[in-house]
Order: C-alpha cells, then structure tokens, then sequence
C-alpha cells in the first residue's frame, strides 16, 4: 500500500478494492470476488463508502481503501508505507489492530514504514531503524528504540516513560 494515494479517481470503491483482485478475475468478476471485496470492506468499517468515487473521499477514507485493496488479493506479504498517516488516532489504532490481527490470522509477513515511535514500540515484533537509507539498528523495539538510538539518529534527546498499564514510551524532551 503506498504511502500517496494518487490513482483511478474515477473509480468507485469497490472498484478500486476489486483491482487487488485483478490477477483472479479472468475477464469477469464472479460472486466471490464481490463477496471478499464487501467483506474486507466491512472489516476496515468503510463498506458505506463502497458506491462513492474514490476522488470525493478525505486522504484517510481514500487510505483505507487502499489498504483493503492490499487485503483483498489475499497476500503472503503485506507491504505497508505510512498506512497512519491521514488517519485520527481513533482509526489509527484500529487499522494497527487490524493489521496486526490478519497479519496473525492469516500468517503474514507484514512490513510497515512508520514514524510513529509509540506505535512502532507496541505494534512492530522486529524494528529496523534506517537514516539516510542506511540500517542504523535492527532488533526488537526495546532493542532499537532507545534514548541514545534516538539521539544518535534523530538529534533528539528522549526520556523513556512507563505508563499506568506498564507500557513504555519515548518522550521527545529536548534537542541533543
């Protein structure tokens, strides 16, 4: 899923959903294919949407539709860039979880680029850490994201916290 949603605007959303489906579809769109395409539609929460064109949709609308276009080929990879990045907070944390469900379910193999340092500290299993196009760490997030990487990288210094439920997160508190 790219990060930049550019494409068919004319298209409705179930259209543009259906293209994930394009190497299945063998001239016609059987029953099947609309059954997997309403279905992954009413798991994002946007199967409402499924008549509009996709150019009428806001940047994070247009996202989720991208990303259930991505879900409907059914893949064995899932290659996501920024897939947060339009989204309030309240989506964003659904489509984190539902990612990280159906990359479970069904044992994929998930790769996500994002600059959410919380969201990357409690969604990713394996974090690598890239300045300059150059892999700075790799490990698990505790590994990975830590005050020092963060200064050395970033130029910032961070206080790592621990919230009322035990979790930990990076506070940005000043310049290194």
């Amino acid at each position: 899923m790219p990060q930049d949603q550019q494409g068919p605007m004319a298209l409705s959303v179930v259209e543009v959903v259906l293209l994930g489906r394009l190497d299945r579809l063998h001239l016609r769109v059987m029953e099947q294919d609309l059954d997997a395409v309403r279905g992954v539609l009413r798991r994002l929460g946007i199967e409402h949407l499924a008549g509009r064109d996709v150019g009428e949709l806001s940047g994070g609308q247009r996202q989720l539709v991208y990303l259930a276009q991505a879900l409907v080929s059914d893949p064995e990879v899932l290659l996501l860039d920024e897939p947060i990045s339009a989204l309030d907070i309240n989506h964003q944390l659904e489509v984190l979880e539902l990612v990280a469900t159906m990359t479970r379910e069904r044992q994929l193999c998930t790769v996500m680029v994002l600059h959410d340092l919380q969201a990357t500290a409690h969604y990713a299993d394996d974090v690598v850490l890239l300045s300059d196009g150059a892999v700075v760490a790799c490990g698990t997030p505790e590994e990975v994201l830590t005050p020092d990487t963060m200064r050395r990288v970033f130029g910032v210094q961070m206080e790592v916290l621990t919230t009322q439920s035990g979790r930990k997160v990076l506070v940005p508190v000043a310049l290194a």
